[in-house]
């Protein structure tokens, strides 16, 4: 299973326990005085953080370890970076196609080699935080927190590189 699809179901999964959580009416506890409240349906229904990417000021972006939501927020971040990534690719190959110097043939080529080495990179992104994130010697970090800092950091770096590299912008 993918990286994409893995965050697409646990996000799909998430949203359907928050909808209905945030939907069920007085929901009844059994022993409240014996089991505590940890408010995970407030965690869900009344707290929307605005998500802000990752920047080299910012790596996780409005993530902010030890919150409630901080995993949550992980999972999001991931998701809002891989497709800022697509994003970029997306107004690099429409800048190229604005270029009047390059003859079609070339720029289709460009566009071809492009996606064949997005789709390389994403590859090498899932082995290398999927499998080697787990080596790093990080004190005190959950192999979750490991995988999801190597896939935020990996994304960011692929976005500055590559409108450093192929963007006037």
């Amino acid at each position: 299973m993918s990286l994409r699809s893995l965050l697409f179901w646990s996000g799909l999964i998430a949203g359907l326990a928050g909808a209905s959580m945030a939907g069920a009416q007085g929901v009844r506890r059994i022993a409240p005085e014996q089991i505590p409240n940890y408010g995970a349906s407030s965690v869900i229904a009344d707290e929307k953080p605005v998500l802000r990417p990752a920047t080299r000021e910012e790596p996780y972006g409005s993530c902010k370890p030890g919150d409630r939501n901080w995993s949550i927020c992980l999972v999001q971040l991931m998701a809002m970076m891989d497709g800022l990534v697509d994003e970029t690719i997306g107004e690099i190959g429409k800048e190229w196609a604005q270029r009047p110097d390059v003859p079609d043939m070339k720029r289709e080529l460009w566009l071809k080699n492009l996606q064949n080495s997005q789709a390389s990179w994403r590859s090498l992104k899932e082995v290398e935080c999927g499998v080697l994130s787990t080596a790093e010697t990080a004190p005190f970090k959950q192999y979750f927190e490991l995988r999801a800092n190597c896939n935020i950091q990996q994304s960011l770096h692929r976005i500055e590189d590559l409108r450093r590299r192929f963007s006037s912008k």
